[in-house]
């Protein structure tokens, strides 16, 4: 070497400070992870000791037998809970021409600013935009079936007996969930989120489904306005079971909740059709009454939110072998089974890093849960609020920490997204639950109205012959309010995740 000063000289100030950054980068990295696994396990701990699940095992639910299990019915288990891009499916659905009748019948409400289906909230009030005009409803599905070409005969003055004809190639379907509901009073089913393993594996099709309910709710109606009130009752209560069943998938998930919301939300608008028309009979608004509140959505919901973060937590557990020319790995395969949907995992999350991740994710979702009081039936729209701020907290946020809970589909986009899309959607199921209340509360008014030949004066008369109790609006805790209308109508209101009062949110004018 001392034929080479100058080289002894550059490796010696060269090597050196690199040989230190190394042993830094080193004992950082150890101190990191030291810190993230006492994170971790701090929040472990407190989990446990609020008796906070941690695993898959606490979801398990006992199988259903086939005979009794509604995913089994013929042709609905193949249709609704098969590998992604089945082609027999595939087939079976465009023969049946199921996505264009589902698209003609929430089509033809857009047109008229109004919606048939699952209520909806405005995206500035959150109002309820229901139909007023059943007349009208049909009149724009008629066209809509027309530009698709599913009807093809010059447009009759008769849309309800064209809509039926269009529906003919989707009837067996139909017909299946009908008679699964009838036949089969339970249901077992594993979720998307219980495959934690292949992409492959089985799993429900909730958009489907949506779409089988949207039809069947659309045919509800038709029947309704042609007075065949059997008909309507059957495929109405189908509507009802069919959103049990997607319920009670285990382990739950958020998007199985949101979907089983929505389809009761769906049967909500054709009870309205046939209350309009006063053409229920009383055993009838009876058994609809209770299936209107058997399922607790909200203590679903907060499973869904539990199990959020057993799904993430597990998926940061897994962590993929780095391979820099493989954007694609395996944790965004896993992620994408549970309806998380992460990025590519970085090249620099260590393990410290990551469990500091799931802390900071765990406490996301505990701001989430103390959004919900299932015990209570309430949703809190302060802490609605809290959510918010602390999707603002985050905002511009370098830190390390936070990489999961900007990367999940919770928060799309950079931070923060106003209104924060969980916080929006709690408060769209809570205005969901605010409607399923208020079906309940009018089947107990056309009881009342068919035993007495008026409506009551105040919600108390129905209690408790016709119902136990009046149920709350999900925002306040208080009873849903209630005024007599004139010429035999009524109006029910309830408020929006803002407090403010959403007036006519079921108004009857009385028989058309």
């Amino acid at each position: 070497m001392k034929r080479y000063p100058r080289l002894l000289k550059f490796l010696r100030r060269t090597l050196l400070p690199l040989a230190v950054l190394a042993t830094l980068l080193a004992l950082g990295i150890v101190v990191e992870n030291w810190r993230g696994d006492r994170a971790w396990a701090a929040v472990e701990r407190d989990l446990r000791a609020r008796g906070e699940p941690l695993d898959l095992a606490a979801f398990q639910t006992p199988r259903v037998p086939d005979e009794r299990n509604f995913f089994k019915a013929p042709t609905l288990e193949n249709l609704l809970y098969a590998a992604p891009n089945d082609p027999q499916n595939k087939k079976l659905l465009a023969d049946a021409k199921l996505s264009p009748l589902a698209t003609s019948f929430v089509v033809g409400i857009v047109i008229t600013g109004k919606r048939s289906g699952p209520p909806s909230s405005d995206a500035k009030s959150g109002i309820l935009v229901r139909t007023p005009d059943s007349a009208e409803y049909l009149h724009q599905v008629q066209k809509r079936l027309h530009e698709h070409k599913l009807l093809t005969a010059p447009p009759s003055d008769d849309p309800a007996t064209e809509i039926l004809a269009a529906l003919k190639p989707a009837q067996f379907l139909l017909d299946a969930v009908v008679q699964a509901a009838r036949d089969r009073p339970a249901a077992w089913l594993v979720s998307a989120m219980g495959e934690l393993v292949s992409s492959n594996k089985p799993k429900l099709d909730t958009q489907t489904a949506i779409s089988l309910v949207r039809v069947l709710a659309g045919r509800a109606k038709v029947e309704i306005a042609l007075g065949q009130m059997d008909a309507a009752f059957a495929d109405i209560k189908a509507i009802l079971k069919f959103s049990i069943a997607v319920s009670s998938a285990v382990p739950p998930t958020l998007q199985n909740a949101i979907g089983a919301e929505a389809m009761r939300a769906a049967a909500v608008d054709v009870l309205k059709d046939g209350c309009d028309r006063q053409q229920w009979t009383e055993p009838q608004l009876a058994e609809l009454q209770v299936l209107f509140l058997t399922y607790p959505a909200l203590a679903n919901l907060r499973q869904a939110l539990q199990m959020e973060r057993i799904a993430v937590t597990w998926i940061l557990d897994s962590p993929p072998p780095f391979d820099p020319f493989v954007p694609y790995n395996r944790a965004v395969a896993n992620s994408a089974l549970v309806g998380v949907n992460l990025k590519p995992w970085p090249w620099w999350l260590i393990r410290g890093w990551a469990q500091q991740n799931k802390a900071t994710f765990a406490k996301q979702i505990d701001i989430k849960l103390a959004s919900l009081d299932p015990a209570a039936g309430r949703i809190f729209p302060e802490k609605l609020e809290d959510l918010e701020k602390y999707a603002v907290s985050l905002e511009g946020s370098w830190s390390p920490y936070n990489w999961l809970v900007k990367s999940t589909a919770n928060l799309i986009g950079p931070i923060p997204i106003r209104p924060h899309p969980i916080a929006q959607a709690i408060a769209s199921m809570g205005a969901s639950e605010n409607a399923l209340h208020e079906a309940a509360v009018a089947c107990a008014l056309e009881r009342f109205r068919l035993a007495h030949g008026r409506y009551p004066d105040t919600l108390s008369e129905l209690t408790p012959a016709l119902i136990t109790a009046v149920p709350i609006d999900v925002f306040t805790g208080q009873p849903l309010g209630y005024t007599r209308a004139a010429e035999d109508g009524l109006i029910l209101t309830a408020t929006d995740a803002g407090g403010k009062a959403k007036g006519k949110t079921w108004t009857q004018s009385g028989p058309r």
